[in-house]
């Protein structure tokens, strides 16, 4: 993998480059294995933080699901007791 990397048109540098780029910071700061390496170890990082608040949010939306059903839930029960604890005309 490393290598398709140092290739300087092969795709994969290009997707680093571009992810350098919208970083912040200088392609020209990737000239080495070892600058490389940080570069790609801070990209993989970047998606594990990604993907753990996508996993959060997704947790967060299941529980505010829960909680709106059972207020809904609860607010039908209130309008049935209501309904039966009105005296019939």
């Amino acid at each position: 993998m490393l290598a398709r990397l140092a290739v300087e048109d092969s795709p994969e540098r290009r997707a680093v480059l571009k992810w350098t780029a919208l970083q912040g910071l200088s392609p020209e700061q990737i000239h080495t294995e070892a600058s490389l390496l940080r570069v790609l170890l801070r990209m993989g990082a970047e998606r594990l933080r990604e993907e753990a608040l996508d996993e959060g949010y997704a947790q967060l939306a299941a529980d505010a699901n829960r909680m709106e059903k059972s207020e809904r839930d609860e607010a039908r029960r209130r309008y049935v007791r209501r309904g039966e604890a009105t005296p019939e005309r």
